[in-house]
């Protein structure tokens, strides 16, 4: 994480798109790795990452056949 936020400080948070993997669990969102197969321990929440752009990634995922 310490190199993402070095990055986004270089060039600007309004710059910067990250591509991440997300499960649904019964506790909520969680970002995956490894293909989907292995959780990590980074939960999707306002905290940490947009929640507007993540779930308008999501949705048009889903349109173009993703899972």
């Amino acid at each position: 994480m310490e190199r993402l936020v070095e990055l986004s400080e270089k060039i600007g948070k309004d710059n910067l798109v990250v591509d991440i993997s997300c499960r649904k669990s019964a506790s909520g969102w969680v970002v995956a790795m490894n293909k989907w197969q292995d959780n990590t321990d980074l939960w999707v929440n306002k905290g940490n990452i947009s929640l507007e752009h993540l779930f308008f990634y999501v949705l048009n995922e889903r349109a173009r056949g993703g899972r």
